[in-house]
């Protein structure tokens, strides 16, 4: 987790250079690479992101569980922090499982990340540094000014990273790691297949098509 926050983090740097918002950073958007990198994809220039068809009026296409509250609420255009805030869900959820607002229906969950603070993420995985579950909780903050700047987020994990005591090129190491991992039990999509992938409400599915087969979802 904590090496996929760090490249993330320096995604968000460097998207806050040149003044760009992603505006719907969540784990599907999320892509590890067997060379060890961490890729952020999605930044809808052919799909509608949850937030347009939220300020739309229409239901999402995808989760609503990344979202920031001025994202939900709809008062304030989005911003550089609020790609703090998708991230901190990311991590959030990576490492309890959870995302940071339950509900059992799209409109509960929406009102809670409007207006309940997420749980204490120590509560939920005692073996989590204070300096990591603290980082989190203020990437998670209602207010927008009060969450990290983009520039900050890689700095402070990896000063977490740092008081483990892990070694040089960790970073790739574990994120190729976990690539492979990922791979090994999906397995492979054959070579003439088309792989669809549907994003709903609350829960992603992938299918790889291929002629002469018919696939049921």
């Amino acid at each position: 987790t904590l090496a996929i926050g760090i490249q993330l983090g320096e995604a968000l740097a460097s998207l806050d250079r040149v003044d760009l918002v992603h505006r719907d950073l969540n784990l599907a958007q999320v892509v590890l690479g067997l060379d060890g990198r961490v890729r952020l994809v999605g930044f809808g220039l052919n799909v509608e992101s949850s937030y347009d068809r939220l300020s739309a009026g229409q239901a999402p296409l995808s989760s609503v569980d990344f979202l920031s509250p001025e994202q939900v609420d709809g008062d304030l255009p989005p911003t550089t922090r609020t790609d703090v805030y998708g991230l901190g869900a990311v991590l959030f959820q990576s490492l309890s499982g959870k995302t940071p607002h339950a509900g059992a229906t799209l409109f509960t969950r929406l009102r809670a990340i409007a207006h309940d603070a997420p749980p204490d993420l120590r509560a939920l995985v005692p073996a989590v540094s204070d300096g990591l579950a603290s980082l989190i909780s203020r990437c998670l903050e209602w207010d927008a000014d009060d969450r990290p700047l983009p520039r900050d987020l890689a700095p402070l994990l990896r000063r977490e990273a740092d008081a483990l005591g892990y070694e040089a090129g960790w970073e790739e190491r574990v994120v190729a790691s976990a690539a492979r991992a990922h791979c090994e039990r999906s397995g492979p999509a054959p070579q003439d297949a088309t792989v669809i992938r549907l994003l709903g409400t609350d829960r992603a599915l992938e299918r790889h098509l291929t002629p002469g087969h018919e696939v049921e979802v």
